[in-house]
């Protein structure tokens, strides 16, 4: 019921894009797909994202206003966190503003201007094509 090369999961749709851009351009890229980057609020969602066992950008970021806070894309508050041990930290010092997820599905914060693979949502996939 996704749309073609999307998969379906807990009432979203998910897109495992393989070109790899910054966090802010696969943000801009989901957003032109409309959808938006990936935003990992439930274990299900986790599941299946880290299925594909790959690092890949998702839609977490440092708050603006105050950098030690997380948020989503979509402005929910971090919920259901899968950080790697340690995570997020900062490494060396270098300011790791936005969230990646490791091949083995677990978080990092990282660099938002390293290039990665990324997934997309459409959320209520379902709910738009009854209504």
């Amino acid at each position: 019921m996704c749309p073609e090369d999307w998969i379906h999961v807990q009432g979203s749709c998910f897109k495992f894009v393989s070109e790899s851009l910054t966090w802010s351009e696969a943000k801009s890229a989901c957003e032109d797909l409309g959808s938006m980057i990936a935003v990992v609020n439930s274990e299900e969602k986790q599941d299946a994202i880290a299925a594909a066992d790959r690092y890949q950008w998702i839609g977490l970021h440092r708050y603006p206003a105050d950098t030690s806070q997380w948020l989503w894309v979509d402005g929910s508050p971090l919920y259901c966190p899968y950080w790697d041990d340690g995570e997020p930290d900062n490494h060396k010092g270098e300011f790791e503003g936005c969230g990646e997820m490791y091949r083995s599905g677990v978080w990092n914060d990282y660099p938002c201007e390293v290039q990665l693979p990324y997934v997309c949502e459409i959320r209520g996939w379902f709910n738009s094509l009854i209504r």
